[in-house]
């Protein structure tokens, strides 16, 4: 999925490039390890953050590793998009 965001969202900026990689899916697990443990559980239960707020920490968090772990010729969009995912699915429990 983080792959297929990463060419749709840079068809629509420049020419599409193609990516080769499983970089995302290792952020998706990233991302889902962080929040779908006992922990992370403890921790949202006892801050009790609306569903929208969590989504808009998740998405600022997933920005920050992002750009932290950024270099040139790397799909950040894919990074970004896959973490995210992953923050999200561990949250839930998928």
């Amino acid at each position: 999925t983080a792959g297929i965001v990463q060419v749709l969202l840079k068809s629509l900026i420049a020419e599409p490039i193609p990516v080769l990689g499983a970089s995302g899916a290792v952020f998706a697990l990233l991302g889902y390890v962080l929040t779908g443990n006992r922990l992370a559980s403890g921790f949202f239960s006892r801050f009790d953050l609306s569903p929208p707020v969590q989504l808009l920490g998740f998405a600022v968090l997933a920005a920050v590793v992002t750009v932290a772990t950024g270099a040139p010729d790397v799909a950040l969009i894919a990074h970004f998009t896959g973490f995210l995912l992953g923050l999200v699915a561990g949250r839930i429990g998928v």
